[in-house]
């Protein structure tokens, strides 16, 4: 009985793991996943097309790729590239605002978490199909999010 529980101990542990319960390592541990290499594209994330099956590539699923990660400084005189997407930045995901053409929404955590993993919004609007659907883990997601609206310095260039 007692060689009973143990085996369904550790069957119950390694399920926990494998659906992502178990305890995952805190942010700023060493094997915490790093939000800004997940959003260089540095630590790759898996993704798809909203309704394909084919797998990108790791350089087509960089955030980097369509998202400034902050608003140009407009005192430095320098030019931003255009964004395919809107600028991922605190101001921009905290703020209740009318997006994709739906009501005035901010994100959360969790909002942000399954906009990455289901393309919907959270005013219940799918967003557009270029945007892929990953295959993100929730300290992954974590990282990604606390990266993005962490308070950023904007140092001036030195001459």
């Amino acid at each position: 009985m007692r060689r009973f529980g143990l085996a369904a101990c550790v069957a119950l542990v390694g399920l926990l793991g494998q659906a992502g319960l178990a305890q995952q390592p805190a942010p700023g541990h060493p094997d915490a996943p790093d939000g800004q290499a997940l959003f260089t594209g540095q630590q790759p994330l898996p993704a798809h097309l909203r309704n394909q099956d084919i797998a990108l590539p790791p350089v087509a699923t960089r955030c980097v790729n369509c998202h400034l990660v902050r608003a140009p400084d407009k005192q430095d005189g320098r030019l931003a590239a255009q964004s395919l997407g809107p600028v991922l930045d605190a101001a921009f995901l905290l703020t209740s605002q009318p997006r994709h053409g739906g009501p005035a929404t901010a994100y959360a955590e969790g909002s942000f978490c399954r906009v990455l993993r289901t393309s919907v919004a959270p005013s219940d609007i799918v967003i557009a199909q270029a945007m892929p659907q990953f295959d993100i883990a929730d300290a992954q997601c974590q990282a990604l999010w606390h990266y993005l609206t962490a308070p950023r310095a904007h140092a001036k260039p030195q001459p």
